[in-house]
This record gives structure tokens, C-alpha cells and sequence, in this order.
């Protein structure tokens, strides 16, 4: 799939991979292109949010818009669904944009460095650590660079500074459902059950049909949501 962020702007050409990157659904690989190289395909997203849809096209969309880093987009697009059928898919749309979805306003560009230090964790990790701790200095109220960091660490068994970036990531948005996740795990991997159910239990409440990905990194974890599950 092929996008652009607008007449003169960089565009994000991504392609799915076998990761766990946790501000996505799916896990993706970016590449930052120059527009003019790269023009509009049928299949892209409009830069523009466009009127007239249902408020199921418009929930998906939403989605679409944020697994592309278009988070403007995606929020207007979830609100408009919401607007639309406020009974039906509104509420999931509700869900989405509390759950998965910056809670403060965040500059494009801190999005973009965002998605770029996920990727080069996949090669780098020192980098992105570094890369990441420097995002949470410059932009302190936004909670994605901080659950990064906090699912790197678990990765790499560094357990005590995984639980400080993910709290520091939950007192900024407490319905961050990648950070609720991560903390569960580390629970979890710290022998500390009814901790890491307390934390499966607010994932369930905030989005009873939670899936994602991240969760194939976590075997144990996904069979106790199963069970939690209603």
C-alpha cells in the first residue's frame, strides 16, 4: 500500500512483517519517500477526510488512517463514526479512539520519528532505545514512545526500567491498551498472577474484543485473557 501525507510532503509506504510493534494492530515496515516520486494509487488513503460515508466506513477508515500514522485523520474519522451511530458502530469507535489512539494532540512529526524508531528496533536496538528516550524528552505528554521503550526492555529482560517507562506511559493516557497489555506480561514474568490479571481484567473492560499480535510474544498471556475473557 502506498500513501502520502499531501501535496509537497513526505509520504509512508509500509508493508506488513512478522513483528510486535505495540501501536499497531499489525506490525509494519516504513519507508519515507519523497510525494513527488511516488503519486497516488486507487488503493491510497485520502490526505483529506471525506464526507458523506456511514459511520461503519468511516470506523474503518479511522483504523486505517492510524495503522498509516495519520492520527488527525484517524481521531476525525472515529469521531465522526461516533457521531453518526452513537448506539452502534460509535461506541466501537469510541473504543478505538480511547484505547489506541494518543490521548493528547501530538505533532505529525513526532508520529513519524515514532514509527521510524520502531523500526529500527528491529535492527538496532541500542539506536532505538535512544532514538525512543530522546522522543520522551522532547514530547513528554505523549505516551507511545514510552510503551516502546517499556516493550523493548521486557524484550531485553530488563524488567525494572520496562515498569517505569510503561507508568510513565499509563499516567500519561491510563486507557492505553498497548502499555496495560506489556504490563500484564511483566507481571506475568515476575510470577505476579493476580497483578497481571488486574491489568487483563481493564484491557477487557475498555475493549472486550481485544486482539492483537503482541500477543503472540506472550503465549501464557493470551491463554489468561482466553480464560478472563467474558
Amino acid at each position: 500500500m502506498q500513501v502520502r501525507t499531501g501535496p509537497g510532503r513526505f509520504c509512508v509506504i509500509f508493508q506488513a512483517v512478522a513483528s510486535s510493534a505495540p501501536e499497531f494492530i499489525e506490525s509494519y515496515s516504513y519507508y519515507l519517500c519523497s510525494a513527488q516520486n511516488f503519486p497516488m494509487s486507487p488503493n491510497s488513503l485520502p490526505y483529506t477526510v471525506p464526507i458523506g460515508l456511514t459511520a461503519k466506513e468511516y470506523y474503518d477508515l479511522g483504523i486505517r488512517y492510524k495503522l498509516a500514522g495519520w492520527i488527525q485523520q484517524s481521531k476525525k474519522s472515529l469521531r465522526t463514526a461516533m457521531l453518526l451511530d452513537p448506539e452502534g458502530v460509535g461506541k466501537r469507535a469510541g473504543t478505538y479512539l480511547k484505547a489506541y489512539l494518543p490521548r493528547n494532540e501530538v505533532p505529525e512529526e513526532a508520529i513519524v520519528e515514532n514509527i521510524k524508531a520502531v523500526n529500527l528496533s528491529m535492527q538496532d536496538k541500542k539506536s532505538a532505545e535512544k532514538a525512543l528516550l530522546e522522543l520522551t524528552k522532547r514530547y513528554p505528554n505523549f505516551e507511545w514512545p514510552f510503551g516502546n521503550l517499556g516493550h523493548q526492555y521486557i524484550e531485553e529482560g530488563r524488567l525494572p526500567e520496562a515498569k517505569e517507562s510503561l507508568l510513565k506511559a499509563l499516567a500519561i493516557n491510563p486507557n492505553y491498551v498497548s502499555a496495560l497489555v506489556h504490563m500484564a506480561a511483566l507481571n506475568l514474568k515476575e510470577s505476579k498472577e493476580q497483578e497481571s490479571d488486574k491489568y487483563l481484567a481493564e484491557i477487557l473492560k475498555l475493549d472486550p474484543e481485544y486482539k492483537s499480535n503482541v500477543l503472540d510474544n506472550y503465549p501464557a498471556l493470551k491463554e489468561r485473557l482466553k480464560e478472563l475473557a467474558p
